[in-house]
């Protein structure tokens, strides 16, 4: 599973941080995908997905969260990727605005049944 395989069902926006508007974002709720600018080996098959995830505010989860820090273990991995390892300039980020975060779930089980593994970013079971 990639990126492109995602506009069917809504992804079809991909932004770079800095074009990312904090205000615009705040207070929308949605699930999210994190992709790298190019495709990457995985246990089976490629992928440029990172992370796939939800979020009840963008503007607190990207802003607040993943640039400064705040927040739990996934959200401090997240940051260091993305401050430490220098993959804010080098990731783009698509949402769709919904309730039905059932879809995180089950985009995950789909990438999971492709590759044989969750996305990088993403918590292993």
């Amino acid at each position: 599973m990639n990126s492109n395989e995602l506009i069917k069902i809504g992804f079809k926006n991909w932004y770079y941080f800095h074009e990312l508007d904090e205000y615009e974002l705040n207070n929308k709720y949605g699930v999210y995908v994190i992709k790298l600018n190019k495709t990457f080996g995985r246990l089976q098959g490629k992928s440029d997905i990172l992370y796939i995830g939800h979020t009840t505010d963008f503007g607190v989860r990207f802003f607040k969260n993943y640039l400064n820090g705040t927040g739990g273990e996934t959200t401090q991995r997240i940051h260091r990727y993305l401050i430490d390892k220098k993959y804010i300039d080098k990731i783009m980020i698509s949402w769709i605005a919904t309730q039905n975060f059932d879809l995180e779930k089950e985009l995950r089980e789909k990438y999971e049944k492709m590759h044989h593994e969750f996305p990088p970013w993403n918590r292993q079971k």
